[in-house]
């Protein structure tokens, strides 16, 4: 009985020296595995030219860096296109109101007093009662009613051209739009803005 006590003892000192050398073995095998998948690529080495720079400076500058200025440059604008200009206008399936669907102007580079004349082409299944276009420049907001020139039947809906004349009255170097409205009544509205400047 004597015998078993040693025993004991020497087995209870072997047990944590096993248990560490098997954390050892399975570090080793987690680093191991981590390489296989992860496979370590050494950085290309630092140019030789910085590193002889950075020794060759005798002493650091006590004169400030100059601050980075941001400058920006006016964008020049874009010269208005002559001529007739045609605009495709789409809208979504749940739109209401009738659809304004081509919208044509005889000339944007126009001066003070100068001729203009605008056509909307829309389509409906309701009696449009009403088309206005309101130009929006540099300094007005000016409404002008199209008047009915064409209505064609091609079914369920109609399609109606509208058109209108007038005279430029403000100049349009910085803001140049048209809204335009359909109104068929209690049927339905819609509008549209074109963007020129």
């Amino acid at each position: 009985m004597v015998h078993h006590r040693p025993l004991v003892k020497k087995a209870s000192i072997r047990t944590p020296v096993l248990a560490g050398i098997l954390v050892v073995l399975l570090i080793i095998l987690i680093i191991v595995i981590i390489n296989m998948l992860f496979p370590f690529t050494p950085l290309p080495p630092a140019p030789e030219t910085g590193v002889v720079n950075l020794l060759e400076s005798k002493r650091p500058s006590l004169t400030p860096s100059p601050s980075p200025v941001m400058r920006f440059r006016k964008q020049e604008k874009q010269p208005l296109p002559s001529g007739e200009q045609l605009y495709y206008i789409s809208r979504g399936d749940d739109s209401v109101g009738p659809q304004l669907k081509q919208f044509t102007i005889s000339n944007l580079a126009t001066k003070i007093n100068d001729p203009q004349k605008a056509t909307v082409t829309a389509i409906y299944e309701y009696p449009i009662k009403s088309i206005t276009l309101t130009l929006i420049t540099d300094n007005k907001r000016t409404d002008y009613a199209l008047h009915l020139v064409k209505s064609t039947n091609t079914g369920s809906t109609s399609e109606e051209v509208w058109e209108g004349q007038w005279k430029t009255n403000d100049s349009h170097e910085n803001v140049y739009q048209a809204l335009i409205i359909g109104d068929a009544g209690d049927k339905g509205k819609s509008s549209v803005v074109v963007t020129f400047r």
